[in-house]
């Protein structure tokens, strides 16, 4: 019965983040264009590096896209969940913790769930997707 509410409060915490999103659509779709023309910039050096002929010692070109996907994932873990993660810290330091235990949710999980950037994991995933669909390509 707790994990059904939690999770009904979760979702609309989500809701209401991506409500947020459409509020402000010009800038989720430039972030989401320049994080795309980053990916593609990046897939075509490594390109262009292997096609020219550089070689890396031991690593085939799929295998550095795999490498890209790896990193483009953590990265994505780290800025948009852990970083927040972090700041857990101003809560306590601020005393706003207080007001925060009486609500009906734990004050690590409400925290975390008002401030993940959904839109930063929705891109990261959508980057992973894309890079490995391209590496399968030359696997």
């Amino acid at each position: 019965m707790l994990l059904k509410r939690e999770w009904q409060i979760a979702k609309a915490m989500a809701r209401m983040h991506f409500s947020r999103y459409q509020s402000f659509r010009m800038d989720s779709f430039l972030l989401f264009i320049s994080n795309l023309i980053f990916l593609i910039g990046t897939i075509v050096f490594w390109y262009v590096v292997n096609d020219v002929g550089f070689i890396v010692d031991g690593w085939t070109y799929a295998q550095i896209l795999v490498f890209i996907t790896l990193s483009e994932l953590f990265y994505t873990f780290e800025q948009n969940i852990f970083s927040v993660a972090a700041l857990f810290w101003q809560v306590i330091y601020t005393g706003s913790i207080d007001t925060q235990l009486i609500r009906p949710m734990d004050p690590r999980k409400r925290f975390l769930l008002l401030n993940i950037d959904y839109l930063g994991l929705l891109v990261g995933f959508v980057k992973v997707f894309l890079i490995l669909r391209i590496a399968n390509i030359y696997l």
